[in-house]
Protein backbone atom coordinates (compact mmCIF):
# COMPACT_ATOMS: atom_id res chain seq x y z
CA UNK A 1 0.00 0.00 0.00
CA UNK A 2 2.81 2.60 1.12
CA UNK A 3 4.89 1.91 -2.21
CA UNK A 4 1.48 2.39 -4.38
CA UNK A 5 0.68 5.56 -2.53
CA UNK A 6 4.57 6.43 -2.98
CA UNK A 7 3.97 6.25 -6.62
CA UNK A 8 0.48 7.89 -6.68
CA UNK A 9 2.34 10.69 -5.50
CA UNK A 10 5.32 11.04 -7.64
CA UNK A 11 2.86 10.52 -10.77
CA UNK A 12 1.04 13.46 -9.08
CA UNK A 13 4.21 15.51 -8.97
CA UNK A 14 5.25 14.56 -12.63
CA UNK A 15 1.86 15.79 -14.05
CA UNK A 16 2.06 18.63 -12.38
CA UNK A 17 4.97 19.21 -13.08
CA UNK A 18 4.60 18.66 -16.79
CA UNK A 19 1.73 20.92 -16.87
CA UNK A 20 3.05 23.67 -15.30
CA UNK A 21 5.63 23.54 -18.09
CA UNK A 22 3.48 23.51 -20.65
CA UNK A 23 1.26 26.16 -19.57
CA UNK A 24 4.33 28.23 -18.42
CA UNK A 25 4.60 29.99 -21.59
CA UNK A 26 1.38 30.11 -22.56
CA UNK A 27 0.67 27.40 -25.34
CA UNK A 28 1.61 24.27 -25.28
CA UNK A 29 3.79 22.30 -27.76
CA UNK A 30 3.03 19.03 -29.34
CA UNK A 31 6.07 17.67 -27.07
CA UNK A 32 4.53 19.76 -24.02
CA UNK A 33 0.99 17.92 -25.22
CA UNK A 34 2.71 14.54 -25.62
CA UNK A 35 4.65 14.89 -22.24
CA UNK A 36 1.43 15.92 -20.29
CA UNK A 37 -0.68 13.28 -21.82
CA UNK A 38 2.23 10.58 -20.62
CA UNK A 39 2.00 12.04 -17.49
CA UNK A 40 -1.87 11.57 -17.40
CA UNK A 41 -1.53 7.80 -18.68
CA UNK A 42 1.06 7.30 -16.04
CA UNK A 43 -1.01 9.31 -13.03
CA UNK A 44 -4.06 7.36 -13.90
CA UNK A 45 -2.44 3.90 -13.95
CA UNK A 46 -0.81 4.31 -10.69
CA UNK A 47 -4.48 5.69 -9.27
CA UNK A 48 -5.89 2.63 -9.87
CA UNK A 49 -3.02 0.55 -8.40
CA UNK A 50 -3.53 3.13 -5.17
CA UNK A 51 -7.02 2.20 -5.51
CA UNK A 52 -7.01 -1.45 -5.84
CA UNK A 53 -4.21 -1.74 -2.84
CA UNK A 54 -6.76 -0.05 -0.73
CA UNK A 55 -9.06 -2.08 -0.81
CA UNK A 56 -7.45 -4.88 -0.66
CA UNK A 57 -6.11 -3.59 3.19
CA UNK A 58 -9.19 -3.55 3.42
CA UNK A 59 -10.22 -6.99 2.93
CA UNK A 60 -7.11 -8.36 4.88
CA UNK A 61 -8.04 -6.38 7.99
CA UNK A 62 -11.58 -7.43 7.39
CA UNK A 63 -10.20 -10.93 7.18
CA UNK A 64 -7.83 -10.54 10.51
CA UNK A 65 -10.63 -8.95 12.20
CA UNK A 66 -13.09 -11.69 11.40
CA UNK A 67 -10.26 -13.98 12.60
CA UNK A 68 -10.17 -12.13 15.85
CA UNK A 69 -13.58 -12.70 16.12
CA UNK A 70 -13.54 -16.07 15.95
CA UNK A 71 -10.51 -16.40 18.33
CA UNK A 72 -12.36 -14.48 20.76
CA UNK A 73 -15.93 -16.15 20.75
CA UNK A 74 -13.54 -19.60 21.05
CA UNK A 75 -11.97 -17.82 24.18
CA UNK A 76 -14.87 -17.28 25.54
CA UNK A 77 -16.35 -20.58 25.16
CA UNK A 78 -12.82 -22.18 26.79
CA UNK A 79 -13.22 -19.89 29.67
CA UNK A 80 -16.77 -21.13 30.12
CA UNK A 81 -15.59 -24.35 30.19
CA UNK A 82 -12.67 -24.27 32.45
CA UNK A 83 -15.14 -21.99 35.35
CA UNK A 84 -17.62 -25.22 34.93
CA UNK A 85 -14.83 -27.43 35.54
CA UNK A 86 -13.33 -25.50 38.25
CA UNK A 87 -16.81 -25.34 40.35
CA UNK A 88 -17.32 -28.81 39.82
CA UNK A 89 -14.37 -29.84 40.90
CA UNK A 90 -14.38 -27.51 43.93
CA UNK A 91 -17.38 -28.45 45.07
CA UNK A 92 -17.36 -32.32 44.60
CA UNK A 93 -17.13 -32.88 47.95
CA UNK A 94 -19.42 -29.60 48.76
CA UNK A 95 -16.98 -28.11 50.11
CA UNK A 96 -14.55 -25.98 48.44
CA UNK A 97 -11.02 -24.88 50.07
CA UNK A 98 -9.42 -21.64 49.42
CA UNK A 99 -7.66 -22.99 46.67
CA UNK A 100 -10.48 -24.07 44.87
CA UNK A 101 -11.81 -20.97 45.56
CA UNK A 102 -9.21 -18.77 43.97
CA UNK A 103 -9.30 -21.18 40.94
CA UNK A 104 -13.01 -20.34 41.12
CA UNK A 105 -12.53 -16.50 40.93
CA UNK A 106 -9.60 -16.72 38.59
CA UNK A 107 -12.21 -18.85 36.19
CA UNK A 108 -14.49 -16.28 36.52
CA UNK A 109 -12.16 -13.53 35.79
CA UNK A 110 -10.90 -14.99 32.81
CA UNK A 111 -14.47 -15.44 31.58
CA UNK A 112 -15.42 -11.77 31.85
CA UNK A 113 -12.18 -10.89 30.21
CA UNK A 114 -12.82 -13.68 26.94
CA UNK A 115 -16.34 -12.05 27.03
CA UNK A 116 -15.28 -8.51 26.80
CA UNK A 117 -12.97 -9.33 23.85
CA UNK A 118 -15.83 -11.43 22.30
CA UNK A 119 -18.11 -8.63 22.28
CA UNK A 120 -15.78 -5.60 21.49
CA UNK A 121 -14.40 -8.19 18.15
CA UNK A 122 -18.23 -9.07 17.36
CA UNK A 123 -18.52 -5.90 15.02
CA UNK A 124 -15.01 -6.10 13.67
CA UNK A 125 -14.28 -2.63 14.67
CA UNK A 126 -12.60 -2.04 18.11
CA UNK A 127 -13.43 1.50 19.76
CA UNK A 128 -10.83 3.13 22.04
CA UNK A 129 -13.25 2.62 24.75
CA UNK A 130 -13.52 -1.26 24.03
CA UNK A 131 -9.74 -1.53 23.79
CA UNK A 132 -9.75 0.12 27.18
CA UNK A 133 -12.20 -2.41 28.49
CA UNK A 134 -10.28 -5.12 26.89
CA UNK A 135 -7.14 -4.20 29.04
CA UNK A 136 -8.80 -3.23 32.03
CA UNK A 137 -10.56 -7.21 32.47
CA UNK A 138 -7.14 -8.44 31.19
CA UNK A 139 -5.79 -6.38 34.08
CA UNK A 140 -8.34 -8.18 36.17
CA UNK A 141 -8.16 -11.66 35.12
CA UNK A 142 -3.75 -11.56 35.40
CA UNK A 143 -4.51 -10.06 38.89
CA UNK A 144 -6.65 -12.92 40.15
Amino acid sequence: LNTAKTALNTATSNLLGSINTAISDGAASAAEKADVDSKFTAFNSALSTYQTRVEQAQEAISAAMKILAENAAKSYAEAQDLLLKEKTDAYADDVATTAEEAAIAAAEAKVNAAKVAMEAYADGVVSDEEAERIADAQAKYEAA
